[in-house]
């Protein structure tokens, strides 16, 4: 166990970007740190919202009240890779080290103080994080090449105990939620599965097949006694019923290729999702009648939002690492519904980008940046699929490798080899 004393604030005068679209009201608000690799998001039990930045190595803290002031908090180990973060059952905040095989856990009373925890497992990596309700921290832990893949069960009173149980299946997982049921859920990215592991009985693990080639990312208990999930394979909004799991529905997105990234229940009752591609939008799928989608797009082009989620005063929070901005939706209980049609809906054939000289030049604009480098990161941790980023496969192995991201981050540094 280690523990430091670190944190900085930055309380500026900043130039926020505001739009108002469709009854709804989008502001950014910009990270201090340049280029911070912001990833996800979470509501503190302080009444405020947490983040992780990766390339930064930090976790950062947004004032609801204050959106203007936001401090920053450089974790201990160097390139830890900081990827989910959790409010946890024990008043303060927990995320995970990917790169460092650790759970790190910051004071929300006391915030300069950052402790790391090491899982029992080497290479653990360990992705998604969500409090249990039985008052224990369950994390995703995807072993860094190859091997069993785990769930770990954290006691913040004793955080150096760690439980880990095997899934039945080797492949990657990512999102974990506590559902409407009490029990744990989580999403099978590469066997295109949602999981289930009982916190009474955690050996008993059960996995409810879905459309092949899905590749379920993100989950989220709904209001209605659901939970919903993102699917970037298939472009669509899925929903599984806690009491009765073998029942899906999928819901396709009307934008095409959109990538939806994150996905949480809004304080008006209805579920919102980020579209991580070029097409800078957030959606909004109602849960009385999930036929119903709208799309809102976001300040900026090409933004590429990540992380959502509801806040402790009624907006909506998320992530834009292609600007390097938190973002608030506000009046979301004000935006006209529209009225429910059923549309027909089909699978969108994926297009193929053209490879590139320059590992990692996604675009094909001739450089490397940090948007394309997450998006390199979020295929190797099989969030997102190789085609969101062919130029980042240089070998042509439909995967994304540690040696890809290295020559990326190297292009990015130095610039792109001449034709």
């Amino acid at each position: 166990m280690k523990i430091f004393v670190v944190g900085f604030l930055f309380a500026v005068v900043v130039l926020v970007r505001v739009v108002h679209a469709s009854g709804i009201t989008i502001t950014e608000f910009p990270i201090p740190t340049a280029d911070s690799g912001v990833s996800f998001i979470t509501a503190g039990p302080d009444g405020n919202l947490w983040f992780t930045e990766i390339a930064a190595n930090q976790v950062g803290r947004i004032l609801a009240a204050s959106p203007n002031t936001i401090t920053e908090f450089p974790i201990p180990t160097a390139g830890s890779f900081p990827l989910d973060i959790t409010a946890g059952p024990d008043g303060n905040i927990w995320f995970t080290e990917h790169n460092a095989s650790q759970v790190g856990r910051i004071l929300s009373v006391s915030p300069n103080t950052i402790t790391e925890f090491p899982l029992p497992t080497a290479n653990a990596g360990p992705q998604g994080i969500t409090a249990g309700s039985d008052g224990n921290l369950w994390v995703m832990e995807v072993t860094q090449g190859g091997g069993a893949k785990l769930i770990g069960r954290i006691q913040p009173t004793s955080p150096n105990t760690v439980t880990e149980f095997p899934l039945p299946l080797p492949r990657g997982t990512f999102g974990v939620i506590t559902g409407p049921d009490g029990n744990v859920w989580f999403t099978e990215v590469g066997d295109s599965q949602i999981g289930r592991i009982l916190p009474a009985s955690p050996n008993t693990i059960t996995e409810f097949p879905l459309n092949t080639g899905s590749s379920p990312g993100r989950i989220t208990a709904g209001p209605d006694g659901t939970l919903w999930f993102t699917q970037n394979g298939t472009n669509q909004i899925g929903r599984i019923l806690a009491e009765s799991p073998n029942n899906v529905t999928e819901f396709t997105i009307p934008t095409e290729n959109s990538f939806p990234s994150d996905i949480t229940a809004g304080s008006d009752g209805n579920i919102w999702f980020t579209e991580s591609s070029s097409f800078n939008q957030v959606g909004r799928i109602l849960s009385a009648s999930p036929n119903t989608i709208t799309e809102f797009p976001l300040p900026t082009g090409n933004e590429g939002p990540q992380s959502i989620t509801a806040g402790p005063d009624g907006a909506l929070w998320f992530t834009n690492s292609g600007t390097n901005h938190i973002g608030r939706i506000s009046d979301i209980s004000q935006t006209p519904i529209p009225t429910p049609t059923a549309t027909a809906t089909s699978i969108p054939t994926p297009t193929v980008t053209p490879r590139t000289i320059c590992t990692g030049d996604c675009d094909g604009q001739g450089s490397v940046t940090v948007d394309e480098l997450l998006k390199m990161v979020n295929i190797a941790l099989d969030i997102v699929p190789v085609s969101n980023c062919e130029a980042g496969d240089s070998d042509h192995s439909e995967m994304i490798t540690i040696d890809e991201i290295l020559n990326a981050v190297n292009n990015a540094l130095t610039g792109c080899p001449a034709s």
